[in-house]
């Protein structure tokens, strides 16, 4: 997808950490909580991340504290290329960091079929 298709899809497939937390409450609180309890790091799960720009903010936020997966039913609706792009464009992507803390997963498929997850991978849903 190029810069132009994302830019124009970015309303409505890039939704941002604040949107997300409007929608499902507070997510950065919860991650915190998790992480002041655990000794290692915590896996969150985003079902329909879309671009997966709420993904990248919260890359940015806690780093290597945390490891992010993605869900979306295609691969059209956003995959890594795409996420790097949305993310640019939202300002979130800093260059320097990009190099040391590993990209959010981005699987495919339909999750109304069930979640292709062994029960209690994630320690946020």
């Amino acid at each position: 997808m190029s810069e132009l298709d994302v830019a124009a899809k970015l309303g409505h497939r890039g939704r941002g950490l604040v949107k997300l937390e409007r929608h499902v409450g507070s997510v950065c609180r919860e991650v915190e909580k998790r992480l002041t309890d655990a000794s290692k790091k915590i896996r969150l799960l985003e079902i329909g991340c879309g671009f997966g720009v709420a993904l990248m903010e919260l890359r940015q936020r806690f780093n290597d504290r945390i490891e992010l997966t993605g869900t979306n039913k295609e691969k059209s609706h956003g995959n890594t290329e795409t996420m790097l792009i949305a993310a640019s464009l939202c300002n979130v992507n800093d260059v320097s960091e990009a190099q040391t803390t590993a990209l959010p997963t981005i699987l495919y498929g339909d999750m109304a079929s069930g979640l292709p997850f062994d029960d209690c991978s994630f320690d946020v849903v």
